[in-house]
């Protein structure tokens, strides 16, 4: 093992390197706990162990929920060397409250600064939103009596899990308080039981909401990203959060699962640093020095004998890290190397991006801690400005440098999709499904979204095909199953998440309005990989809420298709396209619709397939409605060249609905000619175009020649003698998406 044991130089470089972090850090010790309401929970049993914890810890600032009165005065006098400051959320000592305790020998109150904010619409007296009891958030600015630097820390109790939208729009209210608080440049810190689970909307909103003026980060996932945890009732409530900033630093963090007698929950407990260190920004593509990093725990440089010379990082341990700030060029897959050194130990590290782990990579033994190599991976990255942290997670060794480099793009390709609801089986599914089977052997699409597929009828189907493979997601969920032609796509990925409040929790059927669904509504999705060309591409099955099921399905459909393109933006791999199957159950003018279009706050508008082809087509099953999709993303590197409907009489009796299906092509096809659609000196009628011919007009008198080109950029038809007003016979061109080009211009043609 590779101990960090330094020469007398070396030992000088890191205590004045310490020294002037020390001089520029603010670090605390912080604790949140919900001490339990007194009432038939047998306090007086409990109440000696529970400061029995707060003393063993000795935090230096503590945020309480739910005590009462006589419980605070109680935990103030049994607590050595604290102050406390708060009231109830009834006012006064009424009712339970927010209430912080603080190390009166090492900080001051800023008492002008200081105070309590009601979580309601009139926040400066006890009150509420609606619901049983008043909600209240107190905070306080603390001075470092030593240092003199301040800090501030709000502490909340929210509203319970069931009222999802008073528990959004109170912490929508305590990020604009934090936002405008006096002393902006002070570092904040929130410590609270938030009754929002990791996965609930709430806290998603925290860490990543759209109008979030500032994100959070959840300190315990800094220093634990991916385990278990539970502060109570099997989930995580409690949190202790700080802007996601590279600031902030989480040294260490836990939670007190010895205990368990003393409250309904257990304390969380994090270490935290905020620095004012100057930040490099590393650009990728690029090489990055691995002593150049924003932050770092445990890291010690070395001279190193590499040929580049310089220093490195080395005496790496578990529980080290590295933090870079990056700004990358381009969304794209990135091969890395990574040159390393160890004498005796394999090293593995997480690496992390904006504090998700997305990949675990290992480093052979290179035979001497300065015997170098180059160890080879590869990372995706969104295009933007990212923190990447290195984890250790076994040493020992030694990281000269990083080296980033772009993987050439993906290339177009071209994919076909149908999205069919098979209607529920006490309707003749047994005469259906040989029909249904029949219409995919015969559109012989690449992907197939089912809806009400359960009570086994995406099996059966799935039974009669033979070039296709049913993907049902870790929930084994068959009503948004997925089929996929195993002769020309590989499962790259699966995954699935309800329309809830609680995505991730199977079968959770609330939106924390307190009305429950007839039918679990959910999204079943994949990663999938084109054998013959490598790429890959999204698939996101739906089945939205339905008018006359449900008590406010107008109001849910419109949280589900928010949920949807929250998820789809979030993917993993975003310059992966994606393509979104389902019977949203609302037409071309539903408010959801509208939003997964064109919605302010959407962050993937999409476009509809069918109506990028057929404009003016007819809607599907239900009279002029249209509530069968397939979408993309409305960018031009998405482009559809067929779709329609694929109506009952072509394969006798399906469902209630019409199928749907659409050619979508993805990637570089035609980028050119879609890059220059600007100009518009040239006018095409009609357009779209089902008779054969289409007359040309232009601002310019001479047009010398005119081409047609396919949406792959293929000439279809080129014209070298026309006048302007021609009448230009396109009878050879098939139903799709064409592009004319002339000496002026490139319009886009469509071909009914």
């Amino acid at each position: 093992m590779k101990y960090k044991n330094f020469t007398l130089t070396t030992v000088i470089a890191v205590f004045l390197s310490l020294s002037v972090i020390k001089a520029q850090t603010l670090t605390l010790k912080i604790m949140s706990y919900n001490i339990q309401q007194p009432y038939g929970t047998n306090w007086d049993g409990r109440k000696a162990s529970l400061v029995a914890v707060i003393n063993n810890e000795n935090p230096d600032v503590l945020g309480s929920q739910e005590a009462v009165n006589y419980q605070r005065d109680y935990i103030s006098t049994n607590i050595s060397g604290y102050s406390w400051f708060g009231e109830g959320r009834d006012g006064g000592d009424a009712g339970e409250g927010s209430f912080i305790y603080y190390k009166t020998s090492k900080f001051t109150l800023d008492a002008a600064n200081s105070g309590n904010m009601w979580l309601s619409n009139t926040p400066t007296v006890p009150s509420r939103f609606n619901g049983s009891y008043n909600r209240i958030c107190t905070y306080v600015r603390l001075t470092d009596k030593t240092t003199n630097k301040s800090f501030y820390l709000f502490n909340i109790h929210n509203y319970m899990p069931s009222e999802y939208d008073n528990r959004l729009a109170a912490v929508k209210m305590l990020v604009q308080k934090i936002a405008a608080r006096t002393h902006s440049s002070d570092p904040v810190y929130i410590t609270g039981d938030f009754n929002s689970s990791e996965g609930d909307g709430v806290t998603v909103w925290m860490k990543s909401g759209s109008d979030n003026s500032i994100k959070f980060r959840d300190t315990y996932r800094d220093y634990d990203p991916t385990g278990n945890v539970t502060t109570g009732f099997g989930t995580k409530f409690d949190y202790i959060y700080c802007p996601n900033s590279s600031k902030y630093t989480t040294t260490s963090s836990h939670v007190v699962t010895s205990a368990t007698s003393s409250s309904d929950h257990l304390p969380i407990i994090a270490t935290v640093s905020y620095g004012e260190a100057v930040t490099v920004t590393h650009n990728i593509p690029g090489k990055i020095q691995a002593e150049a990093y924003t932050s770092m725990t445990g890291v010690i440089l070395e001279n190193t004998s590499d040929t580049d010379g310089g220093q490195n990082v080395g005496f790496l341990n578990i529980g080290d890290w590295m933090l870079y700030k990056v700004n990358v060029e381009s969304s794209a897959t990135y091969n890395v190397k990574f040159r390393t050194a160890s004498a005796t130990t394999a090293g593995v590290i997480d690496i992390l991006v904006d504090n998700v782990v997305v990949k675990s990579q290992s480093f052979t033994v290179s035979g001497g801690w300065q015997t170098w190599q180059t160890i080879t991976s590869t990372l995706d990255l969104s295009a933007g400005i990212h923190e990447i942290k290195f984890l250790i997670k076994t040493g020992d060794f030694n990281i000269n440098w990083m080296e980033f480099a772009e993987q050439s793009n993906q290339s177009g390709f071209q994919i076909k999709a149908v999205s069919m609801n098979l209607w529920r089986r006490n309707t003749s599914w047994p005469s259906r499904v040989n029909n249904v089977a029949s219409m995919i052997n015969d559109q012989a699409p690449d992907v197939v979204g089912i809806q009400e597929g359960d009570e086994g009828k995406s099996p059966e189907l799935d039974n009669l095909l033979n070039n296709y493979t049913l993907e049902t997601g870790p929930w084994k969920e068959e009503s948004t199953s997925i089929l996929y032609n195993h002769n020309t796509l590989t499962l790259v990925e699966t995954g699935v998440f309800g329309y809830s409040s609680t995505p991730d929790v199977n079968k959770s059927s609330d939106w924390g309005d307190g009305a429950v669904y007839n039918w679990l509504r959910k999204c079943n999705w994949v990663l999938l990989e084109q054998k013959s060309t490598g790429n890959r591409f999204y698939v996101y099955n739906n089945h939205l809420d339905a008018n006359g099921l449900s008590s406010n399905p107008a109001l849910w459909r419109s949280k589900e298709t928010e949920l949807m393109a929250a998820r789809i933006s979030a993917r993993t791999h975003p310059e992966y396209p994606f393509i979104v199957l389902g019977d949203l159950n609302g037409d071309e003018a539903d408010a959801a619709i509208i939003y997964l279009k064109s919605g302010s706050g959407n962050p993937v508008k999409m476009k509809d397939t069918y109506r990028e082809i057929l404009p003016n087509g007819p809607g599907d099953s239900f009279g002029s409605g249209k509530y069968d999709y397939i979408l993309v993303a409305n960018t031009s590197s998405s482009t559809t060249t067929d779709a329609n409907i694929i109506y009952q009489n072509q394969y006798g009796h399906l469902s209630d609905h019409n199928g749907v299906y659409a050619v979508i092509n993805f990637g570089d096809v035609s980028t050119t000619i879609f890059d220059v659609e600007t100009k518009q000196k040239t006018t095409i009628y009609p357009n779209p175009v089902s008779n054969g011919s289409i007359f040309i007009t232009s601002q310019s008198e001479n047009l010398a020649y005119l081409e047609i080109y396919d949406a792959q950029g293929k000439l279809v038809l080129k014209n070298d003698n026309i006048q302007n007003n021609s009448n230009i016979n396109i009878l050879s061109l098939t139903q799709g998406i064409y592009f004319v080009k002339t000496e002026n211009d490139i319009q886009k043609l469509v071909v009914q």
